[in-house]
């Protein structure tokens, strides 16, 4: 009987395949529709402090969302990954120009920069190889964000961002995995899956 991990390590080469079929180009449009639905969904509206992420490796661009929180006057934080310590820290940039590759090649912001506590956060937006729809992800197998969730106030906002080709039924899972609330593709808004706050009227994209 095949175990969990060698279930993640098979689903994650299989969404990695998925991805990487998709052209260039048409990633690029959906990315920016899922920033879209994301902003219109209203889940981040007044709040100060949000942790996104750099895309690798064909993982939705987000970039344009942290671009449109920036111009709001949001704090805008993005991991910076100890990898010593097996652990990453929220530092806030001021402009997506001051990301540079940092540990596995992820951009990053500065080691000098302003470091917030995972308490400080608002709202994080989570990357993975997949979501299902009960909003569990799939990551690379480092465990950072399955290490830094917990870390968070109950209540600050937890949004997975995917392709709709990347939202599956159902994905293996272990105790420690981690659950975001809302799960956005290109076509679809599916939570909340923890006790947080509905969507305000009119939003879902």
């Amino acid at each position: 009987m095949i175990g969990l991990r060698e279930a993640k390590r098979a689903a994650r080469g299989q969404a990695r395949a998925v991805r990487s079929r998709i052209p260039e180009e048409e990633r690029a449009g959906r990315s920016l529709e899922i920033c879209r639905r994301i902003e219109r969904s209203g889940l981040l509206d007044g709040l100060e402090r949000v942790m996104v992420y750099a895309p690798v490796r064909g993982e939705v661009d987000i970039l344009p969302l942290a671009e449109a929180l920036l111009a709001r006057g949001v704090a805008v934080a993005f991991p910076l990954v100890l990898a010593g310590e097996g652990r990453m820290v929220p530092v806030i940039v001021r402009a997506l120009d001051e990301l540079a590759p940092g540990a596995y090649g992820i951009p990053e912001p500065p080691a000098s920069g302003e470091r917030l506590s995972p308490e400080d956060l608002d709202a994080v937006v989570v990357p993975a190889v997949a979501y299902d729809r009960e909003g569990y992800r799939l990551g690379y197998g480092g465990g950072y964000y399955d290490r830094f969730l917990p870390s968070m106030r109950r209540r600050a906002v937890r949004i997975g961002a995917v392709f709709h080709d990347l939202l599956w039924d159902a994905l293996p899972r272990e105790p420690f995995d981690q659950r975001v609330d809302w799960v956005f593709s290109e076509m679809e808004t599916l939570g909340p899956f923890r006790n947080v706050p509905s969507l305000p009227a009119g939003g879902g994209g």
